[in-house]
């Protein structure tokens, strides 16, 4: 009997998308590139584990029409990613909503990025080049989902309760530099204590790093839901971060399962 973990769908429904990464890690959130690998290996919090993050991207054949053809391809996709959970390989994957580029979102656990690639790679929809994979090395808690599944084991008939979150992802921009200047530290600080403090007031549920050293993404912040995204807008746009011109901000929509983010309370 297949588990609920293992009903993951891309593109056509909302579904479960993992748990990002837990605010109490935010010290290395947005490293510097020259610096994020050594410090990874160095400060890895306690409680925390390596995931890829695999981002599917509209392919040069995408289109939204709904033909014999794409349907027999979204089916096939929809076997790969119950396969890829079956094997222990993917602990969450989520459909971004509306019409941009990004459609999807795997967290990928239990491999070498190459082995991962390739297994993902094998996804119908990918090898038609409706969907486009970019993978990310992302530093999150460990277990990540098994609060889901260990909910659904207990209760089996348990219905999900779609939340739709509020994504940022925080990209480099032209004036984005290593920050290798005492003025550029104390901007880091200073963007540190933002994403904490917004924490804090239960605006955010999770935020982290992307830990490639070359990769343009720096971070994700994933907002409460009922956070609209010019609520969001607003919340980061008071980040030093941004206000310097160091962070480009591109939100996403997305829905997750009830359960499988941290549900943090809001301070009066």
């Amino acid at each position: 009997m297949r588990t609920r973990r293992s009903r993951l769908v891309l593109g056509s429904c909302p579904l479960i998308l993992s748990v990002l990464l837990i605010l109490s890690a935010l010290p290395i959130f947005a490293l510097p590139a020259s610096d994020g690998a050594r410090a990874q290996a160095a400060q890895t919090p306690p409680g925390m584990t390596e995931y890829y993050v695999g981002l599917l991207q509209r392919g040069p054949k995408w289109t939204a029409a709904r033909t014999p053809e794409t349907q027999a391809v979204q089916a096939g996709h929809m076997t790969h990613m119950n396969q890829l959970a079956a094997d222990g390989l993917l602990v969450g994957a989520g459909p971004v909503a509306g019409d941009g580029n990004l459609r999807g979102v795997l967290i990928l656990a239990g491999g070498s990025p190459d082995a991962l690639r390739q297994r993902v790679e094998q996804d119908p929809a990918v090898r038609a080049g409706r969907l486009v994979l970019s993978l990310h090395k992302w530093l999150g808690p460990k277990d990540v989902g098994q609060a889901y599944v260990n909910e659904h084991k207990a209760n089996p008939n348990a219905k999900d309760e779609m939340l739709l979150y509020q994504l940022a992802v925080l990209s480099k921009t032209a004036q984005w530099v290593p920050a290798t200047t005492p003025e550029l530290q104390d901007l880091q600080k200073r963007h540190l204590a933002h994403i904490a403090n917004l924490e804090a007031k239960g605006t955010l549920v999770a935020a982290g790093p992307f830990l490639d050293n070359n990769d343009e993404i720096r971070g994700i912040v994933v907002f409460a839901p009922g956070i609209s995204e010019s609520g969001g807008r607003a919340a980061l746009s008071a980040d030093p971060a941004v206000q310097a011109g160091r962070l480009l901000l591109t939100f996403h929509a997305w829905y997750v399962a009830r359960g499988v983010l941290p549900e943090k309370p809001k301070q009066p």
